[in-house]
Order: C-alpha cells, then sequence, then structure tokens
C-alpha cells in the first residue's frame, strides 16, 4: 500500500464525473472525426479507417484478456498488478502486432485485403501502447483512481483534436497524418497513465504475471465471442446486403453505443468495491450496481429512440432516415447489454473462466444463426433484430447464473421506488457519503436466502484502512 489518501465521494457524485468526462471524449472525437471526413475524399478516409480498424480488432483480439484477469487477483496484490500491468502490456502488444501484420499480409498476398503497407505499419505500432494502456488504465479503475483515466483520455481528445484541425488548416492532412494521429494518441494517453500512476516496478511479481497470463487465456475466448457479437452483424450485413444497408446500420450501431456512457460511468464507481470483496458482499454491490445500471439503460435507450426521428436526419441528413428502423431494432438488445454490464464484472471476479467465456460464445452463435435467417428477408431491420437476440440471451444467462449461485432473488436486480428517494436524498443533501466496516456476520450482508441490503449500499463509499478509495 501507498498509503495515499482521498476524500470520499459519493458514488452518484463521482459515475455523473465519469459520465461527463465521456461525453466530452466523445464529443472531441466526433469534432475531430467531422473534420477529417471534410478534409480527406472518401478514398482517403477509407485508406485511414481500414488502417485504424485494423489495428483497433489486432488489440482487440490480441490483448488476451489480462485485465480481466487482475479484476480477479486483485484484491490484496494492487502494487504488484499495477508493476505488471506496465510491464505485461509491451510485451503482448508486441506479440499481437507482428501476429496481426502477418495475417494482413497473408490477406493482401491472396488478395483479400487492400490496404497501405506504410499507414498499416503506423496504425500497427500502437497497438503495444494500446495494449498497456488498456492494462493499466483498468488496474486504475481498480484502484479507484477512475479520474486520472478520465483526465488523460479528456486531455489526449484535447490534443488530437488540436493536431487535427491545425494539420486541416494547413492543407497537410492525409491519410497517413490521420493514422499517425490516432497512434499518438496512444502513447500520449499511456504517457500520462504513467505520469499519473507512477507505478512503482521494484513490485512487480513474475508469479501473478504468469497467474494473469494463464487465467487470461482462459478468458480470452469470452472476450473474442464478446468482440464478434458487436460487430460479426455488420461483416454479415456486408456479405448478405448492399453498401447502403451497411452504411445506415453502422451508423444506428454508431448512435446506439451512446448509451454505453452512463454505465461505463457506473462501472468504474463500482468495480473498485466487487473485486476488493468477498463473494458476499461483492454481490451485494453488483445487485445495487445493477439496479441502477437497469435505471440508466431504461432512460437512455428508450430517450434515444424517442428522439431518434428527429436527431438523425437532422445531424446526419435525409439519406440516413433509415437508421432510424435499425436503431429501433438493437435498442432491446442495447438495453438488456448495458443493463446486465456489472453483472459481468462479478462473474469475471467469482465465476469459472469456462462459464464467463460460454455466456458470450452462445451469443454470438445465436448472433450468427439469426442473422443468416433474417438478413435475406428484412435486411437492416433483421440484422439489429439478431443483435438484440444474442445480448438478450447473454444477458439474461449471467443473471441467472448470478442469481443462482449467490442466492440473490432476480428483483433485487430491478430498481425499486426506495432507489428513486434515496438517490433524490442524496442529490439534496450534498453530502459525501463514508465507509463503514461490514463485519462478516453483520445483518448488513446478504443471507444466503437473498434478503435484500440496507439501502444505504446506494450511496456508502468504501475505504481502505490507509483512506485509498
Amino acid at each position: 500500500m501507498t498509503g495515499r489518501h482521498t476524500r470520499p465521494r459519493a458514488p452518484l457524485g463521482q459515475a455523473a464525473r465519469n459520465a461527463a468526462s465521456r461525453i466530452l471524449v466523445v464529443g472531441l472525437n466526433a469534432a475531430a472525426g467531422i473534420v477529417t471526413a471534410r478534409a480527406l475524399n472518401p478514398d482517403g478516409r477509407g485508406i485511414s479507417a481500414l488502417a485504424i480498424a485494423v489495428a483497433g480488432a489486432t488489440v482487440s483480439l490480441g490483448f488476451l484478456s489480462v485485465e480481466q484477469a487482475h479484476v480477479q487477483l486483485w484484491k490484496g496484490r494492487r502494487d504488484a498488478v499495477i508493476a505488471n500491468s506496465v510491464l505485461l502490456g509491451p510485451a503482448v502488444g508486441v506479440v499481437a502486432a507482428i501476429v496481426g501484420t502477418a495475417v494482413v499480409w497473408l490477406g493482401a498476398h491472396f488478395g483479400v485485403l487492400d490496404v497501405h503497407p506504410g499507414i498499416l505499419l503506423l496504425a500497427l505500432a500502437a497497438v503495444p501502447a494500446s495494449v498497456t494502456g488498456l492494462y493499466l488504465s483498468t488496474a486504475l479503475v481498480l484502484d479507484a483512481r477512475v479520474s486520472l483515466v478520465n483526465r488523460a483520455m479528456v486531455w489526449v481528445g484535447v490534443l488530437q483534436c488540436l493536431v487535427t484541425f491545425q494539420m486541416a488548416l494547413t492543407g497537410s492532412l492525409t491519410p497517413g497524418s490521420v493514422v499517425a494521429i490516432w497512434s499518438g494518441s496512444a502513447f500520449a494517453m499511456l504517457m500520462v497513465l504513467l505520469a499519473g500512476a507512477r507505478p512503482a516496478l521494484r513490485r512487480r511479481d513474475p508469479t501473478l504475471a504468469r497467474q494473469a497470463l494463464a487465467l487470461g487465456l482462459r478468458l480470452h475466448p469470452g472476450s473474442v465471442a464478446l468482440y464478434l457479437t458487436y460487430r460479426l452483424d455488420v461483416l454479415v450485413l456486408g456479405a448478405l446486403a448492399t453498401p447502403t444497408a451497411v452504411g445506415l446500420y453502422a451508423l444506428a450501431v454508431t448512435v446506439g453505443e451512446l448509451t454505453r456512457i452512463p454505465t461505463e460511468a457506473v462501472r468504474g464507481v463500482f468495480l473498485p468495491r466487487q473485486a476488493e470483496g468477498d463473494r458476499a458482499a461483492s454481490a451485494d454491490v453488483t445487485a445495487v450496481a445493477t439496479r441502477v445500471s437497469v435505471a440508466l439503460a431504461a432512460v437512455c435507450v428508450g430517450g434515444l429512440c424517442l428522439v431518434a426521428p428527429v436527431l438523425i436526419p437532422l445531424a446526419y441528413g435525409h439519406d440516413f432516415a433509415d437508421s432510424v428502423n435499425a436503431l429501433y431494432a438493437l435498442g432491446p438488445g442495447l438495453f438488456m447489454v448495458q443493463a446486465g454490464r456489472q453483472i459481468g464484472a462479478y462473474l469475471i471476479k467469482h465465476d469459472r473462466p469456462f462459464v464467463v467465456s460460454a455466456l458470450p460464445t452462445v451469443a454470438v452463435l445465436a448472433n450468427a444463426g439469426a442473422n443468416l435467417l433474417l438478413i435475406p428477408r428484412w435486411g437492416l431491420i433483421g440484422c439489429g433484430l439478431s443483435a438484440s437476440l444474442g445480448f438478450t440471451l447473454m444477458t439474461v444467462g449471467q443473471a441467472v447464473r448470478f442469481c443462482r449461485t449467490t442466492g440473490v432473488r432476480w428483483h433485487r436486480l430491478l430498481p425499486g421506488p426506495g432507489d428513486v428517494v434515496l438517490v433524490r436524498q442524496r442529490l439534496a443533501s450534498r453530502r459525501p457519503a463514508t465507509a463503514v466496516a461490514v463485519p462478516e456476520h453483520s445483518p448488513r450482508q446478504r443471507s444466503t436466502a437473498g434478503t435484500t441490503a440496507t439501502d444505504g449500499d446506494l450511496v456508502a463509499t468504501p475505504a481502505d484502512p490507509d483512506g485509498r478509495r
């Protein structure tokens, strides 16, 4: 332990700050994207987008889920996990970049993929920094330093926008420079995180690193399946429908993913409590976090669907009006995946890797099968319904598994009037919540019969004995 002291903050206030940071980052990225689209012709934009997409897929498929393993291994090993994140990230990232380069070279050799080699290498050069940043940012969230991650994202977003605007004004924005800015942002993000985290590399633990790699490899099939669940529908639609349908559906996905911001903010607040507690305490925290996520998902997805008929044509033009129907088809799946996000974090911590991987695998198989049946009949709407089916199966499976293994009743995962009253009281009082240590046999803990924990869990913030949050 470092002896670092921070002032306890109410989870609701921290969640609001997390959401505000992510909204600001989304706005900065959107501004940079608009400037890039106007500066490059469609061909130039396609060259840069393909290289960035290949690098992003390399990160998503090659990071080996080590950061998920760190969630399980976190308790009592804070300094070692942070140090190992900094050292494991470059090694795993270099291997992923080499494999990704080989796969792309084979694809180009056989005429499957056409990409500019120099620009592709520039994008893949950022993979080690991206993987290391992913590991380190997850460790910092576990350490309740999500504000540091938020500040890093905002500062890097501002820097990326400024460089993009300056190059666009001088007429020097090219596909290569766009990729260079993207790669530079990954390195800048890592540098900011390292400067703020100040990891003690002498606390590295080779044994823990081997454990994290072994556990991550067992969890990784689920991560790959989850990635495919998010992206497979677009690929299948591209093979079975027209490019116009793909463009309309891709816009619906982009707009729909905005609903992730509030639940991601909630995850950043509750994840340390899930990782530090035992099974009973972690289950209680997960139930509270899920109730908050269900309410936020309902408001965000429902509100987005209400304003979409006006918002999408106004922002993107009437040519994209059919994206609204695709968003409606995606709506149930968006709600389910955002509502169940906190349950997934609990299962990663306390359940078997096979179970954690099996649920997304079932979802992606169901998604693929439904796509093959529904896209020929209903086009992009069938694609959206297929994605909703996959997300629903995964979330329902996670909820059933959670309730069966913890004894928590399903109704404790749904928000009620008492939660609304507590939120209003906390917002009205504006007083920071303080942590209360829960004895092992305290009546506040959930019994095996699934009795409800005290409603104070919604606003209490834990603190370690040394004052860390």
